[in-house]
């Protein structure tokens, strides 16, 4: 499947209207497909590494069908079978520490940029760190956050939970706070996409963050992070990827986006919208 993705990108990269770059979210348990990760690395086809540790909570709940459920039907299998693959996953737990730092190699040796998902520990971030992990993805715990902080990492927070006014999880931290305490640096969408412009006008709004550094949360920040020095401000030599907003005049609106321009084309406009689902799909994708 990714083959295909990767593919069907390479096919399609003269018509799409945006800059489109691949991030792979890698789970340290993914045994079987190191490989593959090595493989793609070494293509040149992945610009970001993320190695996710979510494997140990899908296995807390194997014993509760009713949450697995789900899970299993969009694999595929009956959850049953599904159970039977988290036992055989966990049975080579031996394994993972190694599959983890293979892959964390490959991307140091490809040059591509690393991120660790969901520290909770300074040990946590010490270990990823070690492992050449330079930026912290969703932290959910203070201690990391603050230790990526100040050994200079950007920390990574969903704009969905500035939107929303807290973490989805029962037990997660907030982004306004981390935003407000300095500790987070970069606003994800979190899949969220409208979540973007979102946050960064409710911090400046509500939270009385100034507009630039706001709005640097989610676009010079994180260029600055990955490498894209072309891009993320509006500055002479700089691509001209602009986005055009309104805010709208009570301070509870949601921002619409009147035009967008890709490297200094317009891909976007108001007279556009209306072409419906296909246009904001192109630009999402």
């Amino acid at each position: 499947m990714i083959d295909a993705v990767l593919a069907g990108l390479d096919r399609l990269a003269e018509s799409l209207w945006v800059d489109h770059r691949v991030h792979l979210r890698f789970e340290s348990h993914a045994l079987d497909a190191v490989a593959d990760a090595e493989r793609w690395m070494a293509s040149g086809r992945v610009d970001l590494l993320t190695v996710n540790r979510h494997f140990p909570m899908m296995l807390e709940q194997i014993d509760s069908p009713s949450h697995l459920a789900p899970l299993a039907k969009r694999s595929g299998l009956t959850t049953a079978e599904y159970q039977d693959l988290l036992r055989s996953i966990a049975a080579r737990e031996a394994e993972v520490e190694q599959a983890v730092a293979r892959v964390f190699a490959a991307a140091v040796k490809t040059g591509v940029v690393r991120a660790s998902h969901d520290d909770r520990t300074v040990e946590e971030r010490l270990y990823n760190r070690s492992h050449g992990a330079v930026i912290v993805d969703f932290p959910t715990a203070l201690p990391a956050a603050k230790a990526a902080h100040e050994a200079g990492e950007p920390v990574i927070m969903g704009s969905p939970n500035v939107v929303r006014g807290g973490s989805h999880m029962s037990k997660g931290i907030s982004a306004t706070d981390l935003v407000l305490q300095g500790y987070c640096t970069i606003l994800a969408s979190d899949y969220f996409y409208p979540a973007l412009p979102a946050a960064a006008i409710k911090l400046w709004r509500e939270h009385g963050l100034s507009l630039a550094s706001a709005w640097n949360l989610v676009s010079a920040n994180p260029a600055e992070a990955v490498g894209l020095g072309d891009r993320g401000t509006l500055a002479v030599g700089k691509r001209a990827d602009i986005v055009l907003l309104d805010v709208g005049g009570d301070a509870a609106a949601t921002p619409s986006i009147i035009e967008v321009h890709a490297a200094g084309r317009r891909v976007l406009s108001g007279s556009r919208r209306r072409a419906g689902a296909a246009t904001q799909q192109r630009l999402s994708a």
